[in-house]
């Protein structure tokens, strides 16, 4: 408690602060309630100016409740929060950027080996370890968006008590100042009283100075807290957009995502049976067109057997041909025989007759 007093003193001590921000609100008196005037009058009355313990300890509980505050930003609760969940969903968005529905084959091997079904079964794959991912991630935001929930109302209950403690300084400075004003005006009266012990006079300007220091410490501390109060808000603000956020990531966008990627899977299997289909009518095209080709010269070649004649008029042409060879040859081959025979026979006789004269002259 000391310490969080310490800290406040030492802020308002070393802080420069406009004047405006240290004057009270115009006809703020007149602005009171008539039991926040009481309370006012109560305030006055007590105020013991040469009681330097009452001094110091004036409006202290304001100004230990405002250390409080400041040990409760600087903790950096929702700094950490917010700097965790950002780091959750750059993940998740990173595991969504990083899932493929595309599971295209790489290599010329792999794409003729590959199969649709085989296909299917790495997207879903794909995709349930990703979602599985996500999961984790979407559970660990969950977890976060009620942490930041709960510095989103512990900020709020320091909104709250700032503006308590705020009005309540203005309240207690207030009264103060018109108690030193009072005092100013004994500490004038001694001043002129020539029977004054001038000691006396000396030590009641010490405790009108020193409360006057007082009163101005309490103010820088109002103005602190006047400047806390935006600063609670921008804390709040963005705490409020981070859970905003997380929830549009949980209830927006990765379902979206999922709604997309089942899509994706069902147009990878249309696409398949597509293809099937496609390759179905290609087959059956080509059967068709080969059926017909068949046909055609199937057809061509009855009718053109129809149209010929039993023998061709070649064949007749190429038989008269080979039998008007064949007498050709004959007569050329028995007139070269007769003659021949007729060469042997002269040849005979003529042997015949060299033998017959060969034995005559045998002796």
């Amino acid at each position: 408690m000391e310490m969080n007093q310490n800290a406040a003193t030492n802020a308002t001590q070393t802080t420069t602060v406009p004047m405006d921000m240290l004057a009270l609100p115009t006809n703020y008196g007149e602005r009171l309630s008539p039991q926040m005037q009481n309370q006012v009058r109560s305030l006055v009355s007590s105020i013991n100016i040469m009681n330097k313990d009452f001094v110091s300890s004036y409006g202290v509980e304001q100004q230990t409740t405002l250390g409080k505050f400041a040990d409760s930003m600087l903790e950096g609760k929702s700094s950490k929060a917010i700097g965790e969940t950002g780091e959750l969903l750059n993940q998740a968005m990173n595991q969504i950027k990083g899932y493929d529905t595309d599971c295209e084959p790489k290599g010329f091997f792999a794409k003729i080996m590959s199969s649709p079904k085989k296909k299917m079964e790495q997207i879903r794959d794909n995709y349930r370890s990703t979602d599985g991912k996500i999961d984790v991630i979407v559970k660990e935001l969950s977890r976060k968006q009620q942490e930041i929930s709960r510095v989103y109302d512990e900020f709020e209950s320091l909104f709250i008590s700032n503006k308590e403690t705020y009005e309540y300084l203005t309240t207690i400075i207030y009264a103060g100042e018109i108690a030193l004003e009072e005092e100013r005006k004994k500490l004038a009266d001694m001043q002129q009283d020539t029977n004054a012990d001038p000691q006396d006079v000396r030590d009641y300007a010490d405790a009108v100075n020193r409360f006057d220091k007082r009163l101005y410490d309490l103010k820088l501390t109002r103005a602190i807290a006047i400047s806390l109060a935006p600063q609670i808000r921008t804390v709040q603000k963005s705490a409020q957009q981070v859970i905003d956020t997380i929830k549009t990531a949980i209830n927006t966008s990765i379902p979206l995502w999922k709604t997309q990627m089942a899509m994706a899977l069902g147009i990878r299997i249309v696409q398949a049976g597509l293809a099937a289909a496609n390759n179905v009518n290609d087959i059956t095209n080509k059967m068709f067109l080969s059926v017909s080709e068949a046909g055609k010269n199937l057809a061509i070649e009855s009718a053109k057997a129809n149209e010929k004649g039993v023998i061709d008029i070649e064949t007749v042409r190429k038989v008269n041909q080979n039998l008007i060879e064949s007498f050709t040859e004959s007569t050329r081959i028995t007139t070269e025989a007769i003659e021949t025979r007729k060469q042997n026979a002269a040849e005979l006789k003529q042997l015949e007759t060299d033998l017959v004269t060969a034995i005559r002259n045998i002796k």
